[in-house]
């Protein structure tokens, strides 16, 4: 049931931050990390219907939370600055510049240092996920979507009041303050920056993207066509024929690069239909799960397709 699976989606981050807590690790990155989990693994554990259902949800609350970010940030903020009385606000001015400067350039070392170390670490590990490498332009435009919210506050906000003999835990305030100023500083200079980046280098980024689609596409239509040709043993019929016909037809738009819905176009189907086009459908999805494993797709586009998948599958069943 989606509202079940959605409700119990939404337990996930204290089933995580709660047993981390009592192990005395950081909740706040146990949570983090369940969330990336359940993400990552969305495909194989709920239902088309329940990612369909939860999907809106979880955007709300995420733009819900955002907004409570800076709720926090403005109640917190005077207190922080009573708090640091002892630095000038020259002080405070240049510390603050000094870490929010300190958080993009290591972004941006780490971004292009492990672009060039990533083949060199496949080869160390066999076994382990394959990433399809970026272009330099997609490098620049990932290095400058450094900002930080939500984790960063919530890791500062985390930090205990006082220390275990009673006294106050060393430069809280300070470190807190910072943690504002780098939030607002990456927010603010960082998105206001990025859209120039990206229409500097737009042409290679989104030729890319396009790119990484049209071939997904491709091959999840072609997995698809040769699931149903594979049931050749069977007695063939009207309506595997029209399934059939109508992947073909797609595999041929796709390949002159041309991205259009072709099996949802065919509205008037017959519901004997329906039973082929599900199994093409989720030999398309087994593709697409095979390129995201292989590094071969991204997350961003590799989601865009699911949810047309899951809205077709949903629609037929």
């Amino acid at each position: 049931d989606p509202l079940i699976t959605t409700g119990i989606s939404m337990l996930a981050p204290y089933l995580a931050y709660l047993p981390a807590e009592k192990l005395h690790v950081s909740g706040v990155l146990a949570t983090v990390t369940a969330g990336l989990y359940v993400s990552w693994k969305s495909p194989v554990i709920f239902s088309p219907q329940a990612r369909l259902a939860a999907i809106p949800f979880w955007n709300l609350i995420i733009l819900i939370v955002n907004g409570l970010v800076f709720v926090l940030i403005g109640l917190n903020l005077d207190t922080a600055l009573r708090a640091v009385r002892e630095y000038s606000l020259t002080q405070l001015a240049w510390y603050a510049l000094a870490v929010s400067a300190a958080a993009i350039a290591i972004r941006v070392v780490w971004v292009f240092s492990m672009s060039r170390a990533s083949p060199l670490l496949a080869r160390l590990n066999p076994w382990g996920r394959r990433e399809r490498p970026l272009n330099l332009s997609s490098q620049a435009v990932v290095a400058w979507t450094g900002m930080r919210g939500i984790v960063s506050l919530a890791l500062a906000l985390s930090l205990p009041i006082t220390i275990q003999s009673g006294e106050p835990f060393p430069m809280r305030d300070l470190i807190v303050l910072l943690t504002f100023a780098v939030i607002f500083a990456t927010l603010v200079f960082q998105s206001l920056t990025l859209p120039p980046l990206i229409r500097v280098l737009g042409e290679d980024v989104a030729a890319e993207g396009e790119n990484e689609e049209i071939v997904a596409r491709l091959i999840a239509s072609s997995t698809a066509l040769s699931r149903l040709e594979g049931e050749g043993s069977a007695p063939s019929t009207p309506a595997l024929a029209r399934v059939r016909d109508a992947y073909l037809e797609r595999v041929e738009l796709t390949t002159n690069e041309i991205l259009h819905e072709t099996v949802s176009r065919h509205h008037g189907r017959a519901g004997s239909e329906d039973p082929h086009r599900l199994r093409a459908i989720r030999a398309e999805r087994e593709a697409i799960l095979r390129l995201r494993e292989q590094g071969e797709l991204s997350e961003e586009t590799f989601r865009k397709i699911e949810r047309d998948l899951d809205l077709e599958e949903s629609r037929l069943t």
